[in-house]
């Protein structure tokens, strides 16, 4: 029996790999950056297989009282107050207490 069962989304298939990862994948490093800040979507922050030049930190204050809140993804215990799926995050990504990474348009075909 294979030790490992995974799902490939796009493709909507169940593989098995005896390792993890499975063999012939090529890992590829993703970095996060920003020049000011990634605080909304306002921010510079950056997603990208460029190593950024110099290191850096980015922050948020997190408020309990004021939580942010999520719109699709993979939910549970709603009540169907939330539906599941991908949805629009810019609602969510004008407030400042989170942080906004983008990358440019991906040319071609990623598997995660």
């Amino acid at each position: 029996n294979p030790r490992v069962r995974y799902f490939t989304m796009g493709d909507n298939v169940w593989q098995e790999a005896d390792d993890w990862p499975p063999p012939g994948v090529t890992m590829t490093p993703y970095y996060l950056s920003s020049v000011k800040g990634a605080n909304s979507l306002y921010g510079d922050g950056r997603l990208s297989i460029a190593k950024p030049a110099v290191a850096g930190k980015n922050s948020l204050h997190y408020d309990p009282q004021l939580p942010v809140p999520s719109l699709g993804g993979g939910v549970c215990c709603t009540g169907g107050a939330v539906r599941p799926g991908s949805f629009d995050q810019r609602p969510i990504e004008v407030r400042h207490d989170v942080l906004v990474y983008s990358s440019d348009p991906l040319e071609e075909k990623v598997e995660i």
